[in-house]
């Protein structure tokens, strides 16, 4: 079984995003199963909203910081 990287599911994803080409020409350019293909296209547009979306650690980590710097400035 093959397995392919993220860098390739990627780029093969913003084709099939595009629509410039079909699922079966992009099979066929890349050497990968149709069904494959259209998969990784609607794993990439179920996904895409949470793209630029913060995680809830990420504001925890930020809010941290944020304590952390007034509480230094108060003994500073």
């Amino acid at each position: 079984r093959k397995h392919y990287g993220y860098e390739f599911k990627t780029k093969v994803s913003l084709e099939v995003i595009k629509g410039e080409k079909t699922i079966q020409e992009l099979a066929t350019l890349y050497s990968v199963h149709p069904r494959l293909i259209a998969l990784w296209g609607e794993a990439a547009l179920k996904n895409e909203p949470k793209l630029f979306e913060r995680s809830q650690k990420d504001k925890e980590k930020e809010a941290a910081q944020c304590k952390e710097e007034e509480l230094c400035k108060e003994i500073g």
